[in-house]
């Protein structure tokens, strides 16, 4: 009979006398795909709220580089637009609360983001060049945190010098957007610091003219304007459709880019006064090109710029 049969023949401890569960947990070949993808699942998301909470530039290059080693590229990729989606978001809360106190239904920046993406579509720009000025374009404001609320309300003209304290919202604005890795962020920067510029030169920051202006600033440019003059703001009540196409006529060459005018003209200006409630006029891909995979220590890099101020 073979000694197998007898307790008292088989070492205490031996590989044989181990509970089946014991061997079960060695073994990776007995774990079910569904349970290993849910605990990578387990695993993306609690490094991402791992970032989300970091303190420091070197928190977060250190939570990357522990968790990116253990990432698959696809994983890295997701991790990476997560963490920028999330800074995305957060801008544009803030570019919603400098719009709160001048446009009573909040859509400013939307309606903005709408008429650029379909004149940046009607110029025959790329895909993708009109889904990063519809995505940066509700960031153009931004610098207005830093304005004082008494000169965005006030209801007069301001003065020469409450101009110029106004005028530094579009270089506060780039730098608050400044340093960033996110393609979208970037445009929004210089959105932000170009949106005043006249196709003249006589705009400002900069005094750039002509083609020396982005396109996306001369695009957001006139949709901002169309915007403000179709709807009432604390200095000026709303301004019918007919007269605010007029003005921009008016002022076509000097402070817009003809081409732009033209394009803009094509379309119904009437479409953009108010959002449509399917908003099919503003829709495009849902989703922006993924990030190329990254190696550790440029994810590391990318991310605390990304998260940098």
């Amino acid at each position: 009979m073979s000694s197998v049969g007898h307790g008292s023949s088989i070492q205490q401890g031996s590989s044989l006398t181990r509970p089946a569960p014991w061997r079960e947990r060695l073994s990776p070949t007995r774990r079910s795909p569904g349970a290993t993808a849910a605990s990578r699942e387990r695993k993306l998301v609690a490094a991402v709220q791992r970032l989300s909470q970091a303190r420091s530039l070197e928190e977060i290059q250190r939570i990357v580089l522990s968790t990116a080693r253990r990432l698959t590229g696809a994983e890295v990729v997701r991790i990476t637009k997560a963490l920028e989606d999330s800074r995305l978001e957060t801008l544009r809360h803030l570019a919603l609360a400098t719009e709160y106190h001048d446009d009573g239904n909040h859509q400013h920046t939307e309606r903005v983001a709408c008429t650029s993406r379909a004149i940046a579509a009607q110029l025959g720009l790329p895909e993708r060049q009109r889904e990063l000025i519809y995505k940066a374009a509700p960031l153009h404001d931004v610098g207005k945190l830093a304005i004082p609320e008494a000169l965005l309300l006030k209801p007069g003209r301001l003065t020469r010098a409450e101009f110029e304290q106004v005028k530094r919202h579009t270089t506060t604005g780039a730098d608050i957007l400044a340093g960033s890795p996110s393609a979208v962020i970037r445009v929004a920067e210089e959105i932000a610091r170009t949106h005043h510029e006249w196709w003249d030169g006589s705009g400002y920051p900069a005094g750039l003219a002509g083609e020396d202006i982005p396109v996306s600033g001369r695009i957001v440019a006139l949709a901002d304007v169309f915007d403000a003059l179709t709807h009432q703001r604390p200095y000026k009540p709303a301004w019918t459709v007919e007269a605010s196409v007029a003005e921009i006529h008016r002022l076509i060459g000097r402070q817009f880019d003809p081409q732009i005018v033209d394009a803009f003209i094509t379309l119904d200006p009437s479409e953009f006064v108010d959002l449509p409630d399917d908003r099919r006029l503003c829709a495009g891909p849902s989703d922006s090109a993924a990030p190329n995979v990254l190696g550790d220590l440029e994810l590391a890099q990318r991310l605390a710029r990304a998260y940098r101020g």
